[in-house]
């Protein structure tokens, strides 16, 4: 059994290295992906949600997104909201290009490169209003405290949804990172932050890194 196997796909086959490295023949797992778009489009849980039966908690900013991701997902338990270290509201750029919604996100929160390659004539008056939350907020909510696999794709956000993270309140056995170059500094202080945590850098794979809790063992497919 493989992810390439079916219809449903990461952008960078993110689920086929998760299962094969991590996950192989885990069956009824949990899974939190902050960045959800719509649940379908260039998700990393959709095929462990229909192929393994895993369930889990799904984040989007995107009003646009959203309204299809609780369509495609209705089993998840799915939140419309940003991601921040203390509540506040932000700018989201919903734009329909290139990548479409996959290159959305908070403008506050992107590198200036990403800026200009995806979103240089964005106006901040033209942009959505969304309300952003701490993580650890919504864990507490829905009494999460233990997660298989964390996806975190917020472009350009991730080491701030990371900093305000309360990781004594809940664990997780593998975290994904989006890292695609446009920030080496970020890039560099998450690595330093979630080994801070208990969580081993385990490689590189073109735009994101992958961590493993110290102390959990993978379960991985046979060469």
């Amino acid at each position: 059994m493989s992810p390439r196997s079916t219809n449903y796909s990461s952008q960078f086959q993110e689920d086929t290295f998760a299962y094969s490295n991590f996950f192989y023949k885990h069956v009824g797992g949990s899974y939190l992906e902050v960045g959800g778009l719509d649940g379908v489009t260039l998700s990393n849980t959709m095929w462990m949600h229909h192929a393994l039966d895993w369930r889990g908690l799904l984040i989007e900013g995107s009003p646009i997104s959203f309204s299809k991701l609780v369509k495609n997902r209705p089993n998840d338990i799915n939140v419309h909201a940003a991601i921040c270290g203390n509540r506040t509201i932000v700018h989201f750029v919903d734009e329909q290009i290139a990548f479409g919604s996959a290159v959305s996100g908070i403008y506050e929160f992107m590198s200036p490169k990403f800026r200009e390659r995806w979103h240089g004539s964005s106006q901040l008056k033209d942009m959505l209003e969304v309300v952003c939350v701490p993580l650890t907020e919504l864990l507490t909510f829905y009494s999460i405290r233990h997660i298989d696999f964390f996806s975190l794709d917020v472009e350009g956000g991730e080491l701030g949804v990371l900093q305000a993270l309360d990781f004594n309140c809940v664990t997780f056995n593998v975290i994904v990172v989006e890292a695609d170059g446009t920030n080496p500094e970020k890039d560099s202080a998450v690595r330093e932050l979630l080994k801070s945590k208990g969580y081993n850098f385990h490689s590189r794979a073109v735009h994101n890194d992958w961590f493993v809790r110290r102390g959990w063992t993978p379960s991985k497919a046979p060469p």
